[in-house]
């Protein structure tokens, strides 16, 4: 069956380019987000001091100065860690509002409307939580498989940390007086 296809005969549906551009808002800003806060694609050289000395103790990366006091931990990653979670990174920023909305247009078996709904899913998902998404997600599957009680306490301990139960409980208190109103 082959068709002419002619300038006369493609309408376009405003609602479908409204849809199309607003996937590549979603998409853009989310890759947009991480070359700037992840990955860094304009290389400048960062300088690093630390300052050890006892009336000072502090630690300049850039423009930021952190108290060598606040130092608690340090860990050391294995590259493999590292080359994980830089895959849960590139995995955030895929374009997956544009695949949801192009998933559909293969003909194929009926099954993949599971597809696109899963990937539309993964879309709203990641404008709430940010293209961090599935880094978020190994982040919190590791504190949930881990048995020690002290690791597990970790979390609460950095929950308790810098005013940030203060903010949850002001947050909680806040969010059902915004709605209703």
């Amino acid at each position: 069956d082959h068709r002419e296809i002619t300038a006369a005969s493609c309408q376009l549906n405003s609602s479908f380019v409204i849809t199309w551009l607003c996937a590549i808002v979603f998409d853009l800003r989310s890759i947009s987000m991480l070359t700037s806060g992840v990955f860094f694609v304009k290389r400048e050289p960062v300088e690093i001091l630390v300052d050890v000395h006892p009336d000072k103790g502090l630690m300049k990366v850039g423009p930021k100065t952190i108290a060598l006091a606040e130092v608690l931990d340090i860990y050391l990653r294995s590259p493999f860690f590292l080359g994980f979670l830089s895959f849960c990174y590139i995995l955030g920023g895929f374009p997956w509002a544009l695949g949801s909305l192009t998933l559909p247009s293969f003909e194929s078996h009926p099954s993949m409307q599971v597809y696109t709904q899963v990937m539309g899913l993964l879309t709203l998902l990641r404008e709430l939580l940010g293209p961090g998404l599935f880094a978020k997600a190994f982040f919190t599957t590791q504190w949930i498989l881990v048995t020690r009680p002290e690791d597990r306490d970790e979390f609460g301990r950095a929950f308790l940390r810098r005013g940030l139960l203060q903010q949850f409980i002001a947050g909680s208190c806040l969010t059902p007086i915004i709605l209703a109103s």
